[in-house]
């Protein structure tokens, strides 16, 4: 089953400060995550932003709550002023357009994400509340129904707009927005589909106009909205878009509540086994052994000492570390940074998944099929010669490729002439080996890669 995500709201949605080489703002990442986990996904709606192969959404610069709840026939233009499309709802509003439009049912998904243009018109958080009120009735009670995830207003820099009340500011209205959110997600929406979302970015996470969020901030929503879609137990993982995989592995943490366990040890050696099932076992701060025999099963590891036992055919099993140096044992498919600083992750000849944090890590996947997020900061991706065909690289700005031992001559080139595909080849003497490289679209040696 694939599930249909419509992205709604303004231009945070969109992407500003977004360009041709950007990922269409929090979509892309939040895409390359879903990716990971193996879910089968389909973005929908009526504009088309960003470098990434599934780039439709419903993300309408400068547009307030109640646009989307009246009828619209207007023209739509890009930020740089450019014809994209037209609305024409007819006697439809226009979410209820987009709606159909969309052919959603009532197991897809809207991420919401609406109201910072309606703080910047001045309006006070109680007329927000009931356009919002009206926009989620518009959405429930639709044919369609299908499910929504609303999440809280960021806050803004400055204090530029005024909403008649001089004892508030810009921040106040959307304080209180944010409470009467949580007020009416609970008394009138939560047993109609409606989730409401932290949006877990701070002032710090804007970009230079304070309004828009910045490369990080669209990284921090992109984890939000990844958390709640996890969290809902309604997305299929059993396949993932060809577009943007690049590898077979899928990243654990499926725990099964029914059949598996999970099992935290204490501050003392504890020997930690799970079952056939899917599994959560952490040791806790000792020197910890940890067995999950079969089944898909997530370890934490936080002490050097800790030994991963896994079996061939176990599963697929993920290892989420905060150690700042760790490589995977021998039949752990993933590796996750969860710790703090900077991290160096070193994968096996599995077709492993490696995922950095917020400080500039260096990830080394080794041979086999593997996949790399780096996550916030300037990170590093080494690809080896032999080990390279078949990678898939999240490639952001500031991130760098490091291709070891292809020799002189060596060459990295777009596969076809074209990086429509995200594919990419390096062609050195005695072979070529092909990746996918996501995210940019032309990429500069000695920038964006190097030869050692």
């Amino acid at each position: 089953m694939v599930t249909k995500i419509m992205a709604l709201g303004a231009s945070n949605t969109y992407g500003m400060y977004e360009d041709a080489t950007s990922p269409g703002g929090y979509r892309g990442p939040l895409q390359y995550m879903l990716q990971s986990q193996g879910v089968s996904y389909d973005f929908v709606g009526l504009d088309r932003d960003g470098a990434i192969p599934d780039a439709e959404h419903n993300g309408h610069s400068g547009k307030r709550i109640d646009w989307y709840t009246s009828p619209v026939n207007e023209g739509i233009y890009d930020r740089n002023g450019t014809y994209s499309h037209t609305v024409n709802s007819g006697t439809q509003t226009a979410v209820q357009y987009m709606v159909d439009q969309a052919d959603l049912v009532s197991t897809d998904v809207v991420l919401l994400l609406a109201g910072t243009n309606n703080v910047i018109a001045g309006e006070s958080a109680e007329t927000m509340l009931t356009k919002m009120d009206e926009l989620l009735r518009q959405i429930v009670e639709s044919p369609e129904s299908p499910n929504v995830m609303l999440m809280k207003l960021q806050y803004v820099g400055g204090d530029w707009w005024a909403d008649g009340d001089t004892s508030r500011t810009n921040n106040d209205t959307i304080r209180i927005f944010n409470e009467g959110l949580e007020t009416l997600v609970a008394t009138k929406y939560n047993t109609k589909g409606v989730t409401l979302i932290e949006n877990g970015t701070t002032e710090a996470d804007l970009s230079s106009d304070g309004v828009h969020l910045s490369e990080t901030g669209y990284r921090k929503t992109a984890d939000a909205w990844f958390d709640a879609l996890m969290a809902s137990g309604g997305l299929d993982l059993k396949s993932s878009l060809p577009q943007l995989a690049a590898t077979t592995a899928r990243e654990s943490g499926a725990y099964d509540a029914v059949n598996g366990v999970a099992l935290t040890g204490t501050k003392k050696a504890d020997k930690l086994t799970g079952t056939a099932s899917n599994d959560k076992l952490d040791g806790g701060a000792g020197a910890d052994t940890m067995t999950g025999l079969a089944g898909d099963d997530l370890y934490t590891v936080d002490n050097r000492s800790d030994v991963v036992v896994e079996q061939a055919g176990g599963g697929v099993d993920t290892v989420r570390t905060t150690l700042n140096s760790y490589a995977a044992g021998s039949h752990i498919e993933n590796l996750t940074f969860a710790g703090t600083g900077s991290a160096t992750l070193t994968g096996n000849g599995l077709d492993n998944i490696l995922r950095g944090g917020a400080g500039t890590d260096v990830l080394n996947g080794g041979a086999g099929a593997d996949l790399y997020w780096g996550g916030a900061g300037a990170d590093t991706f080494v690809l080896r010669k032999g080990e390279a065909a078949g990678d898939c690289v999240n490639l952001e700005t500031g991130d760098q490729l490091r291709l070891e031992g292809f020799g002189r001559g060596a060459v990295l080139v777009e596969n076809g002439g074209t990086a429509a595909s995200n594919d990419w080849c390096v062609s050195y003497n005695g072979g070529v080996e092909v990746l996918k490289i996501n995210g940019r679209a032309t990429l500069t040696e000695g920038t964006d890669f190097i030869f050692v």
